[in-house]
């Protein structure tokens, strides 16, 4: 493209920052750390608090709740789909892998995809949940199927020390999600090329 970032750009609109896309990253992972220290940006780091993000529905902000056992209090949930949350323990193991979408209908339901995770999956990956991988973007929701059988059963574990890593906070910079993009612009500078067009890779002597 024309332009560093692909979908990954931020704008300033009325004073506010816009996200095109992604409005944030998960620093679990150590090389997000190193990254962000390698380019200098982590003085600008802005880390989303607890009870910072809602659902909006029917005319009003809910907040995203911070436990499972919250889900069952929320009025964007209807009746039926909180009695489905309490049936998750006894569904099925699913195939190794599979899309975050099939992977939450499966366990917690079509609502808990459509108003929930649906909406949270696009503002870090900015793409489609019927064809990202949950296994990939999400391998702690995996694993807790495959390990327990329940995703509640591996939370409930999670918490007393047992499972994987954090998936960590989710964060972004002053100025937004293309700060990243135009402080990798910098660091990369004439070994950059935007508009063209890669058709191998090719090892060399001095590196690729």
């Amino acid at each position: 493209g024309p332009r560093l970032g692909g979908k990954l750009q931020s704008h300033r609109i009325a004073g506010a920052v816009v996200e095109e896309s992604a409005n944030g990253l998960l620093d679990g992972d150590p090389a997000v750390g190193r990254l962000i220290d390698g380019l200098g940006l982590r003085n600008i780091v802005l880390t989303a608090q607890p009870g910072s993000r809602f659902v909006y529905r029917d005319g009003q902000l809910h907040p995203v709740p911070q436990s499972p056992a919250a889900l069952f209090k929320k009025p964007y949930l209807s009746p039926g789909a909180r009695i489905r949350l309490l049936t998750e323990p006894f569904r099925f193991r699913g195939p190794t892998d599979e899309s975050v979408a099939d992977f939450v209908r499966r366990r917690l339901g079509h609502q808990v995809l459509e108003r929930l995770v649906e909406p949270f999956v696009t503002g870090i990956h900015a793409g489609d949940v019927e064809r990202l991988s949950v296994a990939a973007c999400f391998p702690a929701l995996k694993e807790a199927e495959l390990a327990h059988g329940s995703l509640l059963r591996g939370m409930a574990q999670r918490r007393k020390g047992n499972a994987g890593a954090s998936p960590g906070q989710l964060v972004s910079f002053r100025g937004g999600l293309g700060t990243l993009v135009r402080a990798l612009e910098t660091a990369l500078g004439h070994r950059v090329h935007t508009g063209t067009t890669c058709t191998a890779l090719r090892r060399m002597e001095g590196g690729w």
